[in-house]
């Protein structure tokens, strides 16, 4: 990765009460970076895009995805958005970490696909029943190698 631009791609769905948490944790960490955030309002129902636009954070875009075909989808309609040359994806109901994106930055320089650790201890803590061994890796993968974020 040569350019600094950077797309970050949150899919949120009913997500107002989580959503300022997360972009102040990510827009807290672009102050020497050309990084764009974009919220994809994933059929919500509380207002979560206008939360965002409340909060009137630099370099955020809300877009709208109203097909309700779930999170998968709606951060593939980010993309779709996106202008950087690197795309991290983070979800709305999570707090990344404060060397997240440099972390992320540092990892596209040497690699096409890569992930962080999972935290399921912040914002996930308030829904434990949410919480599962879904983050778990699987040893065996025989298409596609992944990483989750």
């Amino acid at each position: 990765m040569n350019s600094q631009r950077v797309s970050v791609v949150i899919p949120a769905h009913n997500e107002a009460g989580h959503i300022a948490q997360q972009l102040r944790a990510v827009g807290g960490q672009i102050a020497d970076l050309e990084v764009e955030i974009i919220v994809v309002d994933n059929t919500s129902s509380d207002g979560t895009g206008s939360v965002v636009t409340s909060l009137g954070l630099a370099n955020v875009m809300v877009i709208s995805c109203q097909d309700g075909r779930g999170a998968a989808h709606a951060r593939n309609h980010g993309v779709l958005h996106a202008t950087g040359d690197v795309l991290l994806f983070c979800d709305a109901d999570d707090v990344v970490a404060d060397d997240w994106l440099q972390g992320m930055i540092a990892a596209a320089r040497k690699y096409e696909l890569f992930g962080g650790a999972v935290n399921t201890s912040s914002l996930d803590a308030l829904r434990p029943d949410a919480v599962s061994d879904r983050f778990a890796l699987p040893r065996d993968l025989d298409w596609k190698p992944w990483g989750i974020s």
